[in-house]
């Protein structure tokens, strides 16, 4: 849905194409590094000329969803500290509050404000087929911010399903998960790993890892987490990449007839 909301500006697809750029997009992130792969996956299907402002709509919904998981992540962590008290709110704590959630809102008012950043980027000196690509960022600025308050809920709404799995897995397995706190270990769970910089596909220890720390800091400690977490991944990740490598396959046969 937000992928088509980003994409239709430049170039209409069938909803079925939409999906299989989507799915190819999974099937090439789980193999690279920061889910790079799903920027290149995502154009399959697409006229290559457009390619460039794809590419741009793209940056611009990574940065909502940067900015969305951030928010809650670190309201989240604010949350659950007054319960558990993990850090003491010193100087040092306060100040670094104070500059993530100054980030934050210059993050969101450079996306809102798009044409600021864009008359920022063009004052980069580039030549050739680069100044090509950079003024290919200005399609940015067809979305209204309506629109682009559209695509916060978007994002939102997807990162509430996510959650709501989540945690009906962890119930489902036998381990109380639907209260609040819960709720916020999911979002800091989340916030965490965003961070991690390996490709999906291997960094599954880690991520389960860090699934395992966190919950043992709200009290749940055990396998549960862990293999709900494990699940989420399957459901949302891994099984979506198998549909979209066999998209790969189809485009690819496609091409060639």
């Amino acid at each position: 849905m937000k992928w088509r909301q980003l994409s239709g500006r430049i170039e209409k697809l069938s909803y079925q194409r939409t999906l299989g750029s989507v799915l190819s997009g999974i099937a090439l992130s789980i193999i690279t590094p920061q889910r790079l792969g799903d920027v290149v996956g995502r154009l399959i299907g697409f006229n290559a000329n457009n390619f460039p402002r794809l590419i741009a709509v793209q940056i611009l919904g990574g940065m909502i969803q940067i900015a969305v998981v951030l928010l809650i992540g670190g309201i989240s962590l604010l949350w659950l500290n007054t319960y558990f008290e993990w850090f003491p709110l010193n100087y040092y704590t306060v100040t670094s509050l104070i500059v993530f959630f100054i980030f934050l809102i210059l993050l969101n008012f450079g996306i809102f404000k798009t044409r600021w950043t864009i008359a920022l980027t063009a004052r980069i000196p580039l030549k050739g087929k680069l100044k090509k690509w950079l003024e290919s960022v200005h399609v940015i600025n067809s979305f209204s911010n309506p629109e682009i308050a559209y695509l916060y809920f978007l994002t939102v709404l997807r990162y509430l399903v996510y959650t709501c799995q989540l945690l009906l897995l962890i119930e489902f397995l036998g381990q109380p998960a639907l209260n609040w706190v819960s709720l916020g270990a999911v979002y800091l769970l989340f916030f965490i790993q965003a961070g991690v910089p390996l490709p999906p596909l291997f960094s599954l220890v880690v991520r389960g890892s860090i699934a395992m720390q966190v919950w043992s800091l709200i009290g749940y400690p055990g396998f549960r987490p862990l293999i709900a977490s494990y699940l989420l991944w399957l459901m949302n990740l891994g099984i979506p990449a198998l549909l979209g490598a066999f998209n790969l396959i189809y485009f690819k046969k496609e091409n060639n007839d």
